[in-house]
């Protein structure tokens, strides 16, 4: 195999684990240097960054970002709450880099919030998951791109190690006969009724806030500190029953996604406060994930009552209100917010699962600005956002 830039696109069937690792094997002889890309019919494209032979970092993929944060959350989960305020310090606007996560993680490790060691845990973690994700793709094209590579090597992974780990865990998630099945794919509950009959109110409840179409499986073995096929195979009784389905959903967005979009005006939304009002903690969770990755403020609120008392000394530029509210419900919440003058022009939009032309008038009635389907998606969040706030 030729090292040196190649622009075609080579095909491979039944990528499993001894052709990756044959085609990596074959990579560190000559020590290649440079990007290995890989290509799915699904339009996905991951990226291998090599250093004579070894890996230094991958990503892509259907949900690059979630990945990645889903391993800081199970090796630095301090970092998380850092994402917003750093950014800036990183990336002056006239020196974005080509892969972000990368840049974060050898900022951290200039810093000594995390140690090497750590580094090596989450740079694992994420290639882990996507052999495995090209594994099930089972048929990908390749090209290779011997270009200059990241500008430091925080590591320098030999594949056959993660390869072997992606192959275990793809035979498990194979004999628990979840092949046909994504761990990319969300649960959310389609018959909450039939599905309370089936089990105890306790769990009833849990599985309620969790399977919200919001997280992923992966998402959830990760909140959960569970192994992923050991989740998975939990629910594939409901899955068979049509109690529980699985759900396609967005990645989130970057952290840094206003500025690689230069029309995107950061300093803008760092002056703008989105609040929230929602009694199930993983909807909150998401949207401030989504908020405060786009350069917003944000305040949630659990109780309404607590709600009521403080966010207009809190000055809102946006506030969204769950429907199903402890106590209070969404309209009310509405009403009594509306009577102060401060508020009257501050856009609130209204979150529900279901919206009749009755709930609509009545919404309209008390001073919905708009309203969000449940389970929310990240991009629609912020397409709702900016354009209630675009004319600010």
């Amino acid at each position: 195999m030729d090292a040196n830039n190649n622009p075609f696109l080579i095909p491979i069937r039944e990528f499993m684990g001894s052709k990756q690792s044959s085609l990596f094997k074959t990579l560190k002889k000559p020590q290649f240097t440079g990007q290995l890309i890989f290509h799915s019919s699904q339009k996905n494209e991951w990226i291998f960054y090599l250093y004579l032979g070894r890996i230094i970092y991958a990503t892509g993929g259907e949900h690059s970002v979630r990945r990645w944060q889903r391993s800081l959350r199970a090796y630095a989960p301090h970092l998380i709450e850092q994402l917003p305020s750093l950014t800036e310090e990183i990336y002056p606007e006239t020196d974005i880099k080509e892969c972000w996560e990368y840049d974060l993680l050898s900022f951290w490790l200039n810093k000594q919030e995390i140690n090497r060691s750590q580094v090596l845990q989450i740079i694992r973690f994420i290639i882990v998951e996507i052999l495995f994700d090209l594994t099930q793709v089972m048929e990908v094209t390749f090209q290779l791109k011997a270009v200059k590579t990241l500008d430091r090597q925080l590591v320098l992974i030999d594949a056959e190690q993660v390869i072997v780990k992606a192959w275990r865990l793809w035979q498990k998630w194979q004999e628990a006969k979840l092949a046909d099945r994504s761990p990319n794919s969300a649960p959310i509950i389609k018959q909450k009724e039939n599905l309370s009959q089936e089990i105890s109110p306790q769990t009833f409840e849990i599985m309620n806030q969790l399977f919200n179409g919001e997280n992923t499986l992966r998402d959830l073995a990760i909140q959960l500190q569970q192994d992923v096929v050991k989740l998975t195979k939990l629910i594939v009784p409901y899955l068979q029953l049509g109690l529980i389905e699985l759900r396609e959903v967005d990645d989130l967005p970057s952290p840094i996604i206003n500025l690689l979009n230069p029309e995107d005006d950061l300093s803008k939304n760092k002056q703008r406060m989105i609040v929230c009002v929602d009694a199930n903690f993983s909807i909150v969770e998401m949207i401030k994930q989504t908020a405060l990755g786009a350069g917003y403020q944000f305040l949630a609120f659990y109780d309404p009552n607590l709600a009521l008392n403080s966010i207009t000394e809190n000055k809102p530029d946006f506030i969204l209100l769950a429907l199903d509210l402890p106590n209070f419900n969404g309209y009310h919440l509405c009403t009594e917010l509306r009577k102060s003058p401060l508020l009257h022009n501050v856009p609130i939009v209204i979150m529900t699962e279901t919206l009749s032309l009755i709930d609509w008038v009545r919404a309209k009635m008390v001073g919905c600005s708009d309203f969000l389907s449940k389970p929310l998606e990240s991009q629609a969040l912020l397409a709702m956002i900016a354009k209630h706030l675009q004319s600010d």
